[in-house]
């Protein structure tokens, strides 16, 4: 299943917020699911306020874990260009574990909403 998706990063320090356009997929492997996503070249506006930038590669692993099946053991990688050559890199690495999180959750939703579509 592929999905196209815009999300937007808030401001975080001195980085403004981003906007990013992906198109994701994701399967299930076993009893894990595996989420990726890449930028594409697009005609869609940026959102206001926000600055474009570009996802290289984002990819997560979620998979239920062992000892308590309402958790999941969450394994990421991200690679992403800001676009912006001013801020320091340490800065930049915090608003990049700041999208990871949101970008974690929102594929956790996702994921619950289909498998509550399955079983309807």
């Amino acid at each position: 299943m592929h999905i196209y998706f815009q999300y937007t990063t808030s401001e975080v320090v001195v980085i403004k917020g981003r906007d990013f356009v992906v198109c994701r997929m994701w399967r299930k492997v076993g009893d894990s699911y595996v989420v990726a996503a890449t930028s594409f070249d697009n005609d869609v506006p940026v959102v206001a306020k926000k600055k474009r930038g570009w996802v290289n590669v984002c990819a997560g692993k979620f998979t239920p874990s062992p000892s308590d099946p309402t958790k999941c053991i969450v394994e990421y990688i991200v690679s992403v260009d800001l676009k912006d050559k001013l801020t320091p890199k340490a800065v930049l690495s915090s608003g990049i574990a700041d999208m990871v999180i949101k970008d974690a959750r929102n594929a956790d939703k996702y994921i619950e909403e289909e498998m509550s579509k399955q079983k309807s």
